[in-house]
């Protein structure tokens, strides 16, 4: 069974948000193009070490990814006036951004208020002059950067929700049949898209539920406490993660935030405050919460639209060879890239089942397992590979491979005068052996056998001749 994963993304373009310049350097706009064209992921190379006697190993290499450059960005964005302060800055980052996308990325970008009523779930505009979607293939440039600046800066407030501070019921509104059948006939919500959801907000959801021993910031409008009982009965970051999750589909999928998070540094007046909510939400999602008292663009722009951009299918259980014994599933180990993971082995049906981390494109999974030993039984070692190298008028070598980790033994026959000689069994088990052989006589024919084993009586290979140098 195969994971299908849609990989989230855009993880550097939300560091844009925090700046308090528009203007990007040339690395910083480079990154951008190249976060729009991601390059293949490479894993290491491993070197591991061979198995030990009764032990195997199993390696598999996960597919490449699917790349797609269709990206539908949503910006769910707080209207209230305490962001006022940080939406210029906000409002910049995202002008920057916008004004390198690369050419070949079909992109669509729009913004919904963290509203509850008329605006809940519905793509805004501040004039009917523009369109709900800016589309970066229909619509110059300059006039997508224009019309987002003015949506970012001056977005429609609500009183109800403290001026508008529910981003997560607007979006859980925004999959209801009748907002979703509009978004779409704007060009939003594309069903081949994939899409990043981009909460803009500098203090909590009004749904959010607070960790316990987390005292609230005081609201001096007393708005949030009766807009959550009246809107948020049902409506939690999970819950509403889960829907959208299940609306997306396959298609890759990002959650992400502008806000503040616990590491935050960010003046504690009006009513700024730790975006709980929206943090539970980014995390249910595995997305990203960029600092929004933070500036560091250069480190994001090298992942921009790497995950939003990329599709895997990842393999997650693989079937194992028991090689004719019993597999002994203390013994089975797995690494991702060379790093251990967790998983579950399934000695029934003999698979391993990966429970977390299944890798990248491309990334080797490497399973090393051994079989129960059984003392009553013995496993036959397989001989291949026999010959006779470097032949010389007194001396030569045998070689042969083995599919067991066994002994070496050399029987050689002089089989003009018919003496035998066993020579010493070699203790150290190994898969490749060599034994050499002395004391040859010249031109003389010889007929050789090899005996490998782990325990109890070892195979023996068919015999092979040579003829020693005069």
């Amino acid at each position: 069974m195969s994971l299908h994963k849609g990989f989230k993304v855009l993880l550097g373009l939300f560091l844009l948000f925090s700046v308090s310049s528009c203007l990007l350097t040339d690395d910083e706009k480079n990154a951008i193009d190249n976060g729009f064209n991601p390059p293949d992921y490479q894993p290491p190379v491993v070197d591991h070490p061979e198995p030990k006697a009764f032990c195997y190993e199993h390696q598999e290499y996960q597919p490449p990814a699917q790349v797609t450059k269709k990206i539908d960005i949503l910006f769910v964005v707080d209207s209230s006036g305490s962001l006022n302060e940080e939406r210029d800055a906000i409002g910049d980052g995202v002008d920057a951004f916008v004004a390198e996308l690369p050419a070949d990325a079909d992109v669509r970008i729009a913004v919904m208020p963290a509203h509850a009523t008329t605006w809940a779930g519905r793509l805004y505009r501040p004039s009917s002059t523009t369109p709900f979607v800016l589309d970066n293939q229909a619509m110059a440039m300059a006039d997508i950067r224009a019309a987002l600046r003015t949506r970012m800066r001056n977005v429609a407030t609500e009183t109800i929700t403290d001026g508008g501070e529910a981003g997560i019921y607007s979006l859980d509104r925004a999959m209801e049949p009748t907002q979703l059948a509009e978004s779409r006939a704007q060009g939003f919500f594309r069903s081949d898209a994939a899409l990043a959801v981009v909460f803009v907000a500098d203090e909590n959801d009004i749904c959010a539920r607070y960790p316990v021993g987390v005292v609230p910031v005081p609201d001096p409008n007393l708005k949030e406490g009766p807009a959550f009982n009246l809107y948020c009965q049902y409506v939690t970051p999970e819950n509403t993660y889960t829907r959208l999750r299940g609306f997306q589909g396959d298609r890759p999928l990002l959650v992400s935030g502008v806000v503040y998070h616990e590491g935050s540094v960010f003046p504690h007046t009006g009513e700024n405050e730790i975006a709980y909510g929206y943090l539970e939400m980014i995390r249910a999602a595995n997305g990203l919460a960029v600092d929004l008292a933070g500036g560091h663009v250069h480190e994001g722009l090298a992942q921009i639209g790497t995950l939003v951009t990329k599709k895997l299918s990842l393999k997650t259980e693989f079937t194992l060879d028991d090689h004719g014994g019993e597999i002994d599933p203390a013994s089975v180990g797995v690494e991702v890239d060379a790093a251990q993971v967790p998983f579950v082995y399934v000695s029934e049906v003999k698979e391993v089942h990966l429970t977390s981390h299944a890798g990248r494109e491309n990334s080797e999974v490497y399973i090393s397992y051994c079989l129960k030993p059984d003392d009553s039984e013995e496993i036959p070692v397989k001989i291949t590979r026999l010959q006779i190298v470097d032949i010389t008028s007194t001396t030569a070598a045998v070689t042969w491979d083995t599919d067991l980790y066994s002994t070496s033994q050399v029987e050689t026959t002089d089989t003009f005068r018919g003496w035998v000689y066993t020579g010493a069994v070699y203790p150290d088990l190994v898969v490749r052996h060599r034994v050499e052989l002395t004391g040859l006589v010249p031109d003389t024919v010889y007929s050789v056998r090899v005996f490998s084993g782990v325990e109890g009586t070892p195979s023996v290979s068919h015999p092979i001749s040579f003829r020693t140098r005069r």
